[in-house]
C-alpha cells in the first residue's frame, strides 16, 4: 500500500521543487522529503555522500520539506512547530535563489549552531532573506502539495525515480538501491551483487500497536541495526492485537512496544554475542529480543500515574538542563497545568572498577555530575518546596563547583545539605540507579509521562494534551539531542 502510494506520488511530483543539485541530463534523481530534526538531517547528509560516490552527473538530488497547508488559517505547518517551518522557509529562500549560498548553509545548519549564526559566519545578510518573504507562498504551495501526494508528515522519505525506497538508511544500500534503479551502462559493477548475497540475512519481527502514537517505529533507533549486525534486515511490523502479535507477546514477555524480536539461529544473527554483551539483546525463550529502553514506546504492564511526568537527566548535560528549564519557564508563564506533577530523576552508574575511578558511582560528565545529582536529591527529599528555585539558580551555572551559591538563593543553608549529602547521598543515588536500569532509560534527557510512556525527544510532548500550552517553549530548538 505505502509502496503504491509513493510510486504514484513520484510520477505526479511537481517539477519546480526546492533544493536542485541535479546536472541537466543525469539519468536517474532522488526526492527526498525530510522533517529538519536530527534523522533529516542525517539521512541528508548520507543521501549527498552517495551521490557524490555516483558524481552529480549521474545521480540528481532533490530535497523537499514536509509541510502542510491548512485551508482554515490559510497557513503551513510542519510536524515540529514553527521553529521548524521557519528554519524550512529559510532554507527555501537560499536554495532557490541563493543555490551558490545553500550547500554551505546547509553543511553548517546541523551542527547545532542557529541560522543567523550560520548566515554570519557564510557572511551573508539576513536583509537579502526578508527582502523575499513576499516570494514564498508559491514555493511553499509546491512543498503542500507534493506533501500531500505522499500523504504523510513523517521523514524521511526517498523517491528514485518513481521507486520508492524502503531500506535502512546506511550508505551502503541506499547505494545498492540507486544503482539499481541506473542504466545499465551507468551502474557501479558488483555493488547489488554484494548486497544481494547478504541483504536480509537477519529478519526483525517488531510488534507495535499504540492508538496514541506512543509506540510508533523509530526511525533513528532502527538505523542502528545495519551497525549492529553488519547487514540491513528485513523488518515486518506485526499489530500487536493481533492473534500473533498476542501470540509472540505472551510467549516472550513482552513489556514494552515496539518489541524488536530477532529471527533465526546464533549461527544467522551476526555479532549476538557482543550485542549481548553491551546489553543491547538479550534471549528469552530461546529467541534474541532488542532489549528495552533508550527508545520511545509504550510499557503494557506498569500502574498508570495520571497526570505525572518524570524527566530523567544528567545534571551537566546541555540537552538535560535546556529540558528542565523549558520546564522552569512554563512554570513561571503559568503553562504548565497545576494538576501535572514533574519530578526531575538522575542518570548514573555504579562504579564496577573502583581501582581506576574514584568514588562508588560513574556518571557521563564525571564525578562532579553524580556529586551533584546527590545534592539535589537531597533539596528534593528534605527541602521539596525549594527544589525548583534551587534548580532555576543552579541551571545558571550548572558546571561551576560553586553550588553554594545557589543554595543560598534558594533560602537553603549549604552546610545542612553536605550534612545531608554525607548521612543519605550514596543510598538516595543508588535507588536512583536501580530505576533507571529497571526501565532502561540511558539518554539525557528522557521523558517518563504517566508511568507508562516513555518520550526520548522533548518536542514529542507537545503533541500530550496536557503540555500543549507549552508548544512553543518546547519546540524552541529544532534538532533535538540527547547526552548518552
Amino acid at each position: 500500500m505505502l509502496a503504491r502510494r509513493l510510486r504514484r506520488a513520484g510520477a505526479a511530483l511537481l517539477l519546480s521543487v526546492s533544493c536542485l543539485h541535479a546536472e541537466p541530463s543525469v539519468p536517474v534523481t532522488a526526492d527526498l522529503f525530510v522533517n529538519l530534526d536530527q534523522n533529516g538531517y542525517e539521512s541528508i547528509r548520507r543521501l549527498q555522500f552517495v551521490q557524490d560516490h555516483f558524481r552529480k552527473s549521474v545521480l540528481g538530488v532533490r530535497f523537499h520539506y514536509l509541510v502542510t497547508y491548512d485551508e482554515k488559517t490559510k497557513s503551513y505547518s510542519s510536524r515540529w512547530g514553527d521553529p521548524e517551518m521557519q528554519e524550512i522557509k529559510t532554507q527555501l529562500l537560499l536554495s532557490h535563489f541563493y543555490p551558490e549560498v545553500f550547500p554551505k548553509y546547509l553543511a553548517c545548519r546541523p551542527f547545532s549552531m542557529t541560522s543567523d549564526d550560520c548566515l554570519k559566519l557564510l557572511g551573508f545578510p539576513k536583509s537579502r532573506l526578508a527582502a523575499r518573504q513576499a516570494e514564498l507562498d508559491p514555493i511553499l504551495a509546491v512543498e503542500a502539495k507534493n506533501t500531500a501526494m505522499l500523504s504523510s508528515s513523517q521523514g524521511p522519505v526517498l523517491l528514485v525515480g518513481n521507486q520508492a525506497y524502503q531500506g535502512t538508511w546506511d550508505a551502503l544500500s541506499l547505494a545498492a538501491f540507486i544503482n539499481q534503479q541506473l542504466p545499465v551502462a551507468r551502474r557501479i559493477k558488483g555493488l547489488a551483487d554484494d548486497i544481494s548475497k547478504t541483504q536480509n540475512t537477519v529478519r526483525i519481527d517488531v510488534v507495535v500497536d499504540d492508538p496514541t502514537g506512543a509506540s510508533e517505529r523509530d526511525a533513528n533507533f532502527e538505523q542502528n541495526f545495519s551497525r549492529w549486525f553488519g547487514v540491513p534486515p528485513k523488518v515486518e511490523t506485526i499489530p500487536y492485537q493481533s492473534e500473533k502479535g498476542r501470540q509472540l507477546a505472551q510467549q516472550y514477555g513482552i513489556q514494552f512496544l515496539p518489541a524488536y524480536l530477532i529471527a533465526g539461529s546464533d549461527k544467522e544473527i551476526p555479532n549476538h554475542a557482543g550485542l549481548a554483551r553491551a546489553k543491547l539483546i538479550h534471549q528469552t525463550a530461546g529467541r534474541w529480543i532488542v532489549s528495552d529502553g533508550g527508545r520511545a514506546g509504550k510499557f503494557l504492564n506498569r500502574t498508570p500515574e495520571p497526570k505525572t511526568l518524570t524527566v530523567f537527566v544528567m545534571s551537566q548535560c546541555p540537552f538535560g538542563v535546556k529540558a528542565e528549564q523549558a520546564i522552569l519557564q512554563a512554570r513561571r508563564e503559568g503553562k504548565l497545568p497545576k494538576e501535572v506533577a514533574v519530578r526531575i530523576r538522575f542518570i548514573a552508574n555504579l562504579n564496577a572498577e573502583p581501582e581506576k575511578l574514584v568514588g562508588k558511582f560513574r556518571s557521563l560528565h564525571g564525578m562532579a555530575e553524580w556529586e551533584e545529582d546527590i545534592r539535589q536529591l537531597v533539596i528534593q527529599k528534605h527541602f521539596a518546596d525549594r527544589y525548583w528555585d534551587y534548580l532555576a539558580a543552579r541551571n545558571l551555572a550548572y558546571t561551576s563547583s560553586q553550588w553554594e551559591k545557589a543554595a543560598r538563593t534558594a533560602g537553603l543553608d549549604p552546610e545542612k545539605i553536605q550534612e545531608l549529602y554525607d548521612r543519605e547521598g550514596e543510598k538516595l543515588l543508588s535507588e536512583e540507579i536501580a530505576v533507571t536500569e529497571a526501565l532502561g532509560v540511558r539518554a539525557s534527557p528522557t521523558f517518563l509521562w504517566q508511568n507508562t510512556d516513555l518520550i526520548t525527544d522533548r518536542r514529542a510532548l507537545s503533541k500530550i494534551p496536557e503540555f500543549s500550552a507549552m508548544k512553543d517553549i518546547l519546540n524552541q530548538e529544532i534538532q533535538g539531542a540527547q547526552c548518552q
